[in-house]
């Protein structure tokens, strides 16, 4: 399990290999031939084991695109009851069902301040200089926080002292921004491109490409949004 797992994600990695051991005996290849003979849908075992490891992020899409495959309860990984979820036809809307109701905006704090130079790395992060500052959104991730940029490179997402939302459960889309936490203590940003062959491919903010092993990557967490220092709130 990953240190740096929320308890929301550390519950869905436990889940999933309790699944794997009660239906297929520990085997995670039985799972996937099973959810590949089901579904006609490949999966790959290497993404798989990593995320029981710990060392791949395991966001709320991602959970929930599995229970489906697998043919749990929806939400199974994400509930610490002990019941054995059964599987289940993939729920559909219709004109008796209760419209989905989004949450009302939290609190999300801003955790610090980055500065990030030209070539995406951050030269800089320091605490929160704001008072506890927050912002009121709605977002998905319940880990989510928000960073304030400055610097030459944060013109890539922002103007220098606006705000990026975080969300570190969520595992970024292609073009989406992202933050890079390495295992050897920096952090980078830019554009996730893609993940292939054991490596993480991202667009700097200069425009040429940034290649990470994974084992040299601590976590990648999405940019999911920004805000004006106008909407800033303190307590």
């Amino acid at each position: 399990m990953s240190t740096l797992d929320s308890p929301i994600v550390s519950l869905r990695r436990r889940r999933l290999q309790e699944w794997i051991d009660q239906k297929f005996g520990g085997r995670q290849a039985s799972l996937i031939a099973d959810i590949e003979a089901r579904t006609s849908q490949k999966v790959n075992q290497g993404e798989l084991s990593l995320i029981l490891q710990g060392k791949k992020s395991f966001g709320e899409k991602k959970a929930r695109k599995l229970e489906l495959q697998a043919g749990m309860i929806p939400g199974h990984l994400d509930s610490s009851s002990s019941y054995e979820g059964l599987a289940v036809e993939p729920i559909s809307l219709h004109e008796d069902t209760p419209e989905y109701l989004a949450p009302a905006p939290r609190k999300v704090q801003v955790r610090g301040v980055a500065s990030v130079n030209e070539q995406g790395f951050i030269d800089q992060v320091s605490e929160d200089s704001d008072g506890n500052g927050y912002f009121l959104v709605d977002v998905e991730d319940r880990d989510a926080y928000y960073l304030k940029l400055r610097g030459t490179g944060s013109q890539f997402v922002v103007e220098p002292g606006w705000y990026i939302l975080l969300a570190p459960n969520l595992m970024p889309e292609p073009s989406e921004k992202t933050i890079v936490k390495l295992a050897n203590g920096q952090w980078f940003m830019g554009a996730f491109e893609r993940q292939e062959g054991g490596e993480y491919v991202l667009r700097r903010p200069d425009g040429r490409l940034a290649v990470f092993r994974e084992d040299e990557v601590e976590y990648l967490h999405p940019i999911h949004g920004t805000m004006s220092p106008r909407q800033l709130r303190r307590p």
